[in-house]
C-alpha cells in the first residue's frame, strides 16, 4: 500500500520528531530523575514505558521507511535504521553506556527519517523527467 507524498512526509517528520524527543529524554535523564517526580510526572521514568516507546519508535520507523522504499528504491535509508536499532538494543543491555548508546540510536533513527524524506522528494522530482524522456524515446516499432 502506497501512501500519499504528503502523508509519507508527515509520518517521516513525526518519526524524526519522536526520535529527537527520545534522544533529548535520554540525554536529560539524570535531570529528569530529579524534576519529574517533583511535578507529578514520575511515571514517565518507568523502565517498561521507556522500552515500549523505544520498540514503537523502531517498528514505526521500519514501517515508514519500508513504505516509501517501494517508491524511491534507495535501500541506503535502512542503514541508519539498522544502526539506530542496534544502538538502542545495546543501550538496554549495557547499562554503563546506556545514555550515550540510546541518544546515538535515537539520532540515527531521526537521520533515517530525514534521509527517507530527502530520497522521497528526489524521487518525486525525477518521475516527471523520466516520463517525458520515455514519451520521446522511440517505441521500438519499425516504420
Amino acid at each position: 500500500m502506497f501512501l500519499s507524498r504528503k502523508r509519507q512526509e508527515k509520518l517521516d517528520r513525526f518519526g524524526a520528531g519522536l526520535s529527537l524527543v527520545c534522544a533529548l529524554h535520554c540525554a536529560m535523564h539524570p535531570l529528569l530523575l530529579l524534576a519529574l517526580p517533583l511535578i507529578g510526572l514520575g511515571f514517565l521514568l518507568n523502565e517498561q514505558l521507556e522500552s515500549l516507546i523505544l520498540i514503537f519508535s523502531v517498528i514505526f520507523a521500519l514501517g515508514v521507511l519500508g513504505s516509501s522504499l517501494r517508491e524511491h528504491g534507495q535501500k541506503q535509508v535502512l542503514w541508519p535504521w539498522l544502526a539506530g536499532t542496534a544502538l538502542i538494543t545495546l543501550s538496554r543491555v549495557f547499562h554503563e553506556g546506556e545514555v550515550l548508546l540510546a541518544v546515538a540510536g535515537a539520532l540515527s533513527l531521526a537521520g533515517a527519517h530525514l534521509l527517507n524524506t530527502w530520497y522521497s522528494r528526489r524521487a518525486i522530482q525525477t518521475v516527471p523527467e523520466t516520463r517525458a524522456q520515455n514519451a520521446s524515446a522511440p517505441s521500438g516499432v519499425c516504420c
